[in-house]
């Protein structure tokens, strides 16, 4: 990464990948919903001694970007809290806060797997998330499965396109991960186009 370029992290969490990446960015755009995350985040940065982390209250269809457009957007395993009509607004909003031609990077819960093996696949998913996350993974599992909004690959890589953006390398991991390496294509809707729709979500 340039040590010149800007980058923002949508749905920041706790702040693994802002901190990972802020010694070797000019600044860093920590974004997420939950007040108590970004202060897990903030503490982190401190204790690090980093400076050039800016932290934002925010999620993909609420966060505005006022700022000059971004080098680079990451965004690790939070998409998938919203269902796809509202993955596709989100992911505009991405696009307009990015420079032309800059990437976006997007890592979540996507399922590949053929629908006739839907049983087993969505077991071996639940499996192998309990054993990958915290005490009670299986439970957390299981709850993803049942109420939030993981969608399929082919779905997802027609939200990104229609999104505005070139997918560059779509990289499926074990049936129900998936990875996308895209370009900003030249035209997109304007981020404050969709801001009302999203915020009737707040």
């Amino acid at each position: 990464m340039d040590n010149s370029a800007a980058v923002l992290d949508m749905g920041c969490g706790t702040g693994a990948f802002a901190i990972h990446a802020a010694p070797y960015c000019r600044k860093v755009y920590a974004v997420d919903v939950a007040k108590a995350m970004l202060g897990r985040a903030r503490r982190k940065a401190k204790k690090a001694g980093l400076t050039n982390i800016e932290f934002r209250r925010g999620g993909f269809l609420t966060y505005e970007h006022t700022d000059s457009p971004v080098d680079a957007i990451v965004s690790v395993v939070a998409l998938h809290h919203l269902p796809d009509f509202w993955k596709l607004v989100g992911l505009h909003r991405l696009a307009s806060m990015l420079k032309a031609d800059d990437r976006l990077y997007l890592f979540d819960v996507v399922f590949s797997f053929d629908i006739g093996r839907c049983e087993p696949s969505i077991e071996r998913f639940i499996e192998k998330m309990s054993l990958r996350t915290v005490p009670d993974g299986r439970r957390a599992a299981q709850t993803h499965v049942r109420q939030e909004y993981s969608t399929c690959g082919w779905i997802m890589e027609g939200l990104l396109e229609r999104a505005g953006f070139q997918i560059d390398k779509a990289d499926y991991k074990d049936d129900f991960l998936a990875a996308y390496l895209c370009t900003r294509k030249p035209q997109v809707i304007p981020a404050k186009s969709l801001t009302t729709a999203g915020q009737q979500l707040r």
